[in-house]
């Protein structure tokens, strides 16, 4: 599973997605995330070939941070879901593919990221045998929507 370390380079990089995160109230180190409280518990849920780790979110609401980690090898997509806000996908490892509801499909590669707009459905293969997605959402995604992952 993604090290904190890890996680953390991957926040860093969200500021050259989303200027002005590291000057937010938000800037903290992941550990200090951890350290004062702000990110807890993790939640595991296996869906299709990955499992789906989600930390509690801040505590004022304005972000949540998960991972999408290919654990099974059964060439199985994680289903098709969508959110109410925007998600960024940052590929930390390996490769993967989203296929939007337009079909459009978006390749990711280690250090590469996309953004999907709120409401858009998309699943997500894994086209490499070790492959992880981070996944930040601002605003925070309550259980990034576990209840709707695979319905149309």
């Amino acid at each position: 599973m993604q090290t904190k370390k890890e996680i953390a380079d991957c926040l860093r990089k969200l500021d050259e997605i989303e200027e002005g995160f590291t000057n937010s109230p938000h800037a903290l180190t992941l550990e200090m995330l951890f350290q004062t409280g702000v990110l807890t518990d993790c939640d595991t849920v296996q869906a299709g070939d990955f499992n789906l780790v989600t930390w509690s979110h801040s505590s004022d609401g304005s972000f949540s941070v998960g991972a999408l980690e290919r654990v099974r090898y059964e060439n199985q997509a994680f289903p098709r879901h969508e959110h109410d806000q925007r998600l960024w996908l940052l590929c930390s490892k390996g490769a993967a593919q989203l296929t939007m509801e337009t079909d459009q499909k978006i390749d990711l590669k280690i250090g590469e990221y996309t953004v999907v707009e709120p409401n858009i459905k998309h699943l997500i293969e894994a086209k490499t045998e070790e492959c992880v997605l981070l996944i930040v959402t601002l605003p925070a995604d309550p259980g990034m929507n576990r209840g709707r992952i695979g319905q149309e």
